[in-house]
């Protein structure tokens, strides 16, 4: 079953703290770095651009998003807007179709470290310098 157990630790993480294998660390396969830089779409919702547009570039210069996460980006700035629009709208005469909205944009946030939880499992790859850096996932 998927989810179950803590999270994979980065190579980089391991070879740092070292394994209780005693594998040598010349066997240890470093993680792949999709790199690049994913591109916004055209989207129809203007609130899934300001999504966007205002966490987007801070995952990226956190080290938490790149051109191999564009679809996850994609869908997760659609569900929120789409819960937005549920929610301004009066999303309590339909409650379960907010839920759902909601429930489908917080498990990919999950994934960028989008909640302080989250962020607590996350091991990001670029340095803290970036003052929005530093502001979203604390010093």
């Amino acid at each position: 079953m998927a989810g179950q157990g803590p999270r994979r630790k980065p190579m980089v993480i391991k070879k740092a703290e070292g394994n209780r294998r005693k594998v040598a660390k010349s066997e240890l396969i470093d993680d792949i770095d999709p790199g690049g830089t994913p591109e916004m779409p055209d989207f129809d919702d203007p609130v899934a651009t300001e999504f966007w547009r205002r966490h987007v570039p801070v995952l990226m210069r956190a080290g938490l998003a790149s051109a191999a996460d564009e679809a996850k980006l994609i869908t997760m700035c659609e569900w929120w807007a789409r819960y937005r629009r549920l929610d301004e709208t009066g999303g309590l005469r339909n409650l379960n179709e907010l839920c759902k909205c909601f429930d489908r944009w917080s498990k990919l946030a999950g994934q960028f470290g989008m909640s302080p939880v989250d962020r607590a499992g996350l091991h990001p790859k670029a340095p803290k310098s970036d003052p929005k850096v530093v502001k979203f996932f604390g010093a």
